[in-house]
């Protein structure tokens, strides 16, 4: 099953005037990972379907793989922040933060090299 969906997200990429994905699906079935899977060479990637939080979840996975990088895909406009955050023991660790509404996911590798 994981190949299958793997391959068939390589499919939809490689496709010629490909429109926007939307992934739809029941809970707990995989969406989430399947996303983050794809986009692994980039980092950190952080979805939400909620409103823009804090981004812990973003700060925890950043200080434990050592990456100054992250994307996120939300319903804002676009944006690009170098700012940074603390640890638990109060250092500082600067990082990078993409964040892209939903439909600019399928231009979500170009923007991030150009900012890497």
């Amino acid at each position: 099953m994981e190949r299958f969906a793997l391959d068939a997200l390589r499919a939809w990429k490689n496709r010629r005037g490909r429109k926007p994905l939307v992934m739809r699906g029941a809970r707990q079935v995989g969406k989430t990972w399947l996303v983050r899977k794809r986009a692994e060479p980039f980092g950190q990637i952080e979805v939400k379907s909620g409103a823009t939080g804090r981004l812990k979840s973003m700060h925890q996975f950043l200080a434990e793989k050592k990456s100054d990088f992250g994307l996120r895909f939300n319903g804002s406009t676009p944006s690009y922040v170098e700012t940074d955050f603390p640890d638990c023991s109060g250092a500082r660790h600067p990082f990078r933060l993409l964040s892209l509404p939903l439909y600019l996911a399928s231009e979500a590798r170009r923007l991030a090299e150009e900012r890497l």
